[in-house]
């Protein structure tokens, strides 16, 4: 049994996190439907929750998505210069 925000769940109930509801929550990201990206600058993300945006998962089963992204992001800087 787990007890989470007041909830209780029970052992062997799957949960499943809609990320769409989760990046459109209107207390983390104020209209959320705008697009803007000064949303994401480090002068507006430095109080958030860090698993408030999520688009490569989060935690031990983590996308490996995520990791090829930084390799290839690192990859373009280092032959840039």
């Amino acid at each position: 049994m787990l007890l989470v925000a007041g909830y209780t769940i029970p052992k062997g109930v799957t949960i499943a996190v809609v990320t769409t509801a989760l990046h459109r929550d209107p207390d983390v990201f104020p209209d959320p439907d705008k697009f803007d990206p000064t949303r994401f600058a480090p002068e507006n993300t430095h109080n958030r929750h860090p698993y408030a945006y999520v688009p490569f998962s989060a935690g031990p089963r983590n996308c490996i998505g995520e990791s090829l992204k930084r390799r290839n992001m690192q990859e373009d800087f280092h032959t840039s210069f």
